[in-house]
């Protein structure tokens, strides 16, 4: 099980990816529990990212040492994982599913709005047309900091 949750396994790195990583109060217990394994290098732990780098000596830790750990992992994990629950906005939509619904309206406008000047009709080539740019003001704020 606990194998699962191994990103990278070369001789002498692992990265380990899990919820159970996001909690603060995790890192430490877990850092003095791999500090004390011979031949241990470096230890790395990104709660934010719930990931942990572990460097180590593979002549005097072995793979199967450190996979036999990982069944005294999945009990302490299974008691501390984070339940996650997605943050909801306003209208109660996910951001995922915001911009979701702001790809797709904005998909839509823009066909209308291509379709109504095809059609020679006015009005509703600028009325498709606004929303389309409404939709892409909004899409815009969201990925500011990606600009």
């Amino acid at each position: 099980m606990f194998e699962q949750y191994i990103t990278s396994f070369i001789d002498g790195r692992v990265r380990v990816r899990h919820p159970a990583l996001r909690l603060e109060k995790n890192s430490l217990p877990l850092r003095e529990l791999l500090g004390m394994l011979p031949g241990v290098r470096q230890i790395a732990i990104n709660s934010r990212t719930g990931s942990l780098l572990l460097e180590y000596d593979p002549y005097q830790l072995s793979r199967d040492d450190l996979l036999s750990l990982g069944s005294q992992w999945d009990a302490f994990s299974a008691a501390e994982t984070p339940r996650h629950h997605p943050k909801k906005g306003v209208l109660g939509l996910t951001r995922a599913q915001a911009i979701r619904y702001t790809n797709r309206g904005m998909l839509l406008s823009l066909a209308a709005s291509m379709g109504f000047a095809a059609m020679g009709r006015e009005r509703g080539h600028v009325i498709a047309g606004g929303i389309f740019l409404l939709l892409n003001a909004f899409h815009l704020h969201t990925f500011k900091r990606c600009l």
